[in-house]
């Protein structure tokens, strides 16, 4: 947390074996510089008629998928392909 923006995060990591989804669910008043820097340097995809980015996190070997909804900031980190991270997002409606 950072002086100035109060935020409320929700984490939730799904496993199995080494894989692992890791959905970051937040609710903010204000968008946190660091994320509005991290998403510019991603790629612009839509979710569910919103607009999001995919940019590749930790060395390039994982993505992280990263769209506003309304008051929530949602995020899933993955190894997973770009393809099957949209079809885990299209799941938040």
């Amino acid at each position: 947390m950072f002086a100035g923006y109060p935020q409320e995060k929700v984490t939730l990591v799904y496993t199995n074996g080494d894989d692992e989804i890791r959905i970051v669910e937040s609710i903010s008043e204000k968008s946190l510089p660091e994320t509005q820097d991290f998403e510019s340097e991603g790629e612009p995809v839509p979710v569910n008629d919103k607009s999001g980015t995919i940019s590749s996190v930790f060395g390039g070997n994982m993505k992280a998928l990263t769209w506003q909804d309304g008051e929530f900031e949602i995020t899933i980190i993955s190894s997973l392909d770009k393809g099957e991270m949209l079809n885990i997002s299209e799941s938040f409606s």
